[in-house]
Order: structure tokens, then sequence, then C-alpha cells
């Protein structure tokens, strides 16, 4: 069975605050994203839309709020743990 990313990013199409964490998370992770991040619409499961509807983009840590509802750049980096280092010799 595979483990889930630690981090989950809880957001909603079109919604430009959003947008941009996913791209910031995105920037940070770089190659390894998918084995760091999910992404998952707040709109694709009735659980998601109860807990988080009014709150997105929420980030989860482990299902620990980290970042939700509007956010700062501060408060993101001082969640996000050092980015992923690419091995030596990899392009």
């Amino acid at each position: 069975m595979k483990t889930p990313p630690p981090w989950q990013l809880i957001r909603r199409r079109g919604c430009p605050p959003c947008e941009r964490l996913e791209q910031c998370l995105r920037g940070h992770f770089g190659e390894a994203t998918d084995a760091w991040l999910e992404v998952l619409d707040v709109d694709s499961a009735p659980d998601l839309r109860e807990q988080y509807g009014f709150r997105v983009p929420v980030l989860l840590r482990e299902n620990r709020v980290v970042v939700e509802g509007p956010w700062d750049w501060e408060s993101l980096v001082k969640a996000l743990p050092a980015p992923p280092v690419r091995p030596r010799g990899s392009a």
C-alpha cells in the first residue's frame, strides 16, 4: 500500500489564492512534488466541502492545518521544510 504524501493542499478550481499557493508549493517541492504533495479539490467530496468549503486554500501536514484561507509568504515559508535536495549529478 502506497503511503500518502505528507502534505495535502485542499483547493477549489477558479480560486486565485488556491492557484497561487499550489504554484508556490510546486515551485518549492520541484520534481519531488508528487512524493510530497497531494492536491485535493474541496468540491470533489462532500466531507471535504463540509470541513473546508469556506476555508480554502488549506494546507495540511500529516492531517494538521498549517495554512488556511488568506495566506502570506512569510507564514508559508515558516511552515515548509527545506526544499528537497536533488542528488548530485542529476539535471
